[in-house]
C-alpha cells in the first residue's frame, strides 16, 4: 500500500510540473502572437511607405520632364 501511495504522490507531482510547463507554453504562445501582430503592422507600414516613395519618385520624374 505504501508503494501505491508513493506512486500517487509522484504522479501528482508530475501533474503539477506538467501544468506549470503548459502555463509557460501558453504564455509564450501569447507573446509570439503579439510579436507576429507587430510584425504585420510594421510590414503594412513599410508597404505604405514604399508606395508613397514610389509615388513621390514618379512625381519628381514627371516634374523634371
Amino acid at each position: 500500500m505504501e508503494d501505491s501511495g508513493a506512486i500517487l504522490c509522484q504522479i501528482s507531482s508530475f501533474k503539477d510540473m506538467l501544468d506549470q510547463v503548459n502555463e509557460e507554453i501558453e504564455a509564450n504562445i501569447q507573446v509570439t502572437r503579439e510579436i507576429e501582430s507587430k510584425i504585420v503592422k510594421c510590414t503594412e507600414i513599410e508597404t505604405a511607405l514604399a508606395a508613397r516613395e514610389s509615388e513621390a519618385d514618379e512625381n519628381r520624374l514627371c516634374a523634371s520632364v
